[in-house]
């Protein structure tokens, strides 16, 4: 995509080089790293709406304090608040891609995002793709 000043966009350059090193490598194991904001165009809430909801609810004003004392909150007490806020999250095209890319090749995502939308775009594929969930708290 061009931009007005005639310059392609730096993520139209981006996916152009991954399209040809996929091309050019067959069956080669594919890692990505997604940061927050991969899953806002699946429904997903923003960190700014999360961090609102956290505040509203656990009724903390301070940054560092929420930050402190959210470790210490029943996972049961964070699922409540935040649950509804991932309700709608459906997978957009990009993990539904994932997930075709992934019948050609292993692919490990690692993500910061708390919704299940790379799992739900395995689960959309046609025939699913087997897709494993492993989180930071696991042993």
């Amino acid at each position: 995509m061009l931009k007005e000043s005639g310059q392609v966009e730096p993520w139209d350059r981006a996916i152009t080089l991954l399209a040809d090193q996929l091309r050019l490598s067959p069956g080669t194991p594919l890692a990505l790293f997604l940061g927050a904001g991969a899953s806002l165009s699946s429904g997903a809430p923003s960190t700014g709406q999360v961090d609102a909801a956290l505040r509203r609810e656990l009724g903390f004003t301070d940054e560092e304090k929420l930050k402190t004392e959210l470790r210490d909150q029943n996972a049961g007490i964070k699922s409540a608040i935040l649950g509804p806020l991932f309700k709608n999250v459906r997978p957009h095209i990009g993990y539904r891609l994932l997930a075709t890319l992934a019948r050609t090749r292993k692919v490990l995502i690692a993500t910061l995002n708390w919704d299940a939308a790379i799992e739900a775009g395995c689960a959309t594929a046609t025939p699913p793709v087997r897709c494993a969930r492993f989180d930071a708290t696991d042993d």
